[in-house]
This record gives C-alpha cells, structure tokens and sequence, in this order.
C-alpha cells in the first residue's frame, strides 16, 4: 500500500511526562513496544531506501521515497513479510546489506483519531 503519511517530531520531551499529559487529556494508551530496525540503500536511487522493521506487532518491508519537502512528499509502499531475520538474510541475498540497524522503545497512544507515538532512542 502507498501511503501519504503526515508526521511531527518535537524533541527532547520526557517521555514520562508526556505520557502523563496524555492520559490526563483522555488518550488510550494502545502498546507499549521494542522496535528493531534496518535500512538498505537503493543504489542509483538518492532520496529513496528500503526498510526492514520489526514493530513488534508486525515485521514489514518497505521502500521510502522523498519526492519533495512539501508536507506530503514522502510516499511509502510497505507490506507484511513472515521474519524480521529471515527477511534481512533474503535481502543480503539479493546484494543488499544494511547501511543502519536501529533499536528504540516505542508507547503508542490514540487521542482524537490521531496517533501520538512516544519513541526513546538508546
């Protein structure tokens, strides 16, 4: 599925605050979770790269492309695959190997049909 995805980073809040805030103002607290992550190169393709991740939920393989710096110029094609493991291995296979492995904890919420997810880097 091609996705426009609409996103907001704001830096350096505390997380235990913000989770606080959040179940203060109603949100529902959805999963808290382990992410792992690699992501590939596409050789000959600047602005565009494969994603392996394992949400904890779900593992997906994906393919990200900037097109532009407007709000929606990012597009994101992803599926389902079986194995975060033997995905990465499959990958290597056909020549890719990772440029970027990557960990963080993950809370996601839900408060008035938005998702807010909570992201701590290591």
């Amino acid at each position: 599925m091609t996705a426009t995805e609409f996103e907001a980073t704001i830096l350096n809040v505390e997380p235990d605050r913000m989770r606080t805030l959040l179940a203060e103002a109603g949100a529902e607290h959805v999963v808290d979770r382990l992410q792992r992550r690699y992501v590939y190169d596409i050789p000959g393709r600047p602005g565009a790269w494969v994603r392996l991740r394992d949400t904890g939920t779900d593992v997906t393989l994906g393919v990200k492309e900037i097109h532009s710096d407007a709000t929606d110029g990012v597009t994101e094609t992803e599926t389902t695959v079986g194995d975060f493991d033997v995905t990465n291995a499959l990958l290597g296979k056909i020549g890719y190997q990772p440029k970027a492995y990557q960990e963080n904890r993950r809370s996601s919420w839900a408060l008035g049909g938005a998702a807010v997810e909570i992201d701590e880097w290591p």
